[in-house]
């Protein structure tokens, strides 16, 4: 345990997925899930944007727009994800506002959503595939890419104390790629 983040090197609680880069970082650090665990209980919906610092107003009931506090806000999500193996083992809170993150927030949970109810207290274990490219209309955006792979027990680690977070630029840098065979996973291969 690492309470005071003495060997965090620049890792955060925060993890984004990098658009110029194709891959996950928290703070500086490159992070490379092969897997990951979705709480869906933790899902939220809301708006936010960036001045100098992060805001977030998160939406009275998850999918349901609130108003908009201002023009400058864009809808944003955040749900906590958890890395079951590797060096970067461990709980993350995956928040943000950009395009691609967004459309891949939503066809994250749209792989789970319909099945959340009957799996009460189970988080979703899904394998991360890589990312795609895309133009919008103004410029290019990068959607995280997954696969539904079954429902399992929560992590006894997967807890986040009830604390309010502030975000820094540090916890939101830019962007990497790491490419991987794309072949079929069978559920007794999994290390989870």
């Amino acid at each position: 345990m690492d309470l005071l983040g003495l060997n965090s090197q620049g890792q955060s609680l925060f993890i984004k997925h990098s658009h110029a880069d194709k891959c996950w970082k928290s703070g500086e650090n490159i992070i490379e899930p092969k897997y990951i665990f979705v709480d869906p209980e933790t899902a939220q919906t809301g708006w936010g944007m960036y001045d100098g610092n992060w805001h977030y107003k998160f939406d009275e009931k998850v999918g349901v727009a609130d108003e908009q506090p201002t023009h400058d806000h864009r809808r944003a999500f955040s749900i906590c994800i958890y890395i079951p193996d590797g060096p970067d083992k461990g709980p993350y809170i995956w928040r943000n506002f950009t395009w691609g993150e967004c459309v891949g927030f939503n066809e994250l949970v749209g792989l789970f959503w319909s099945e959340k109810d009957k799996n009460t207290g189970k988080v979703a274990a899904l394998e991360y595939t890589g990312a795609r490219s895309e133009k919008g209309k103004v410029g290019g955006f990068t959607v995280p890419e997954f696969k539904f792979l079954k429902w399992t027990d929560k992590p006894e680690d997967f807890v986040f104390e009830t604390v309010e977070v502030k975000e820094t630029v540090e916890n939101k840098t830019a962007d990497f790629d790491f490419a991987e065979d794309k072949k079929e996973i069978k559920e007794n291969d999994l290390p989870f």
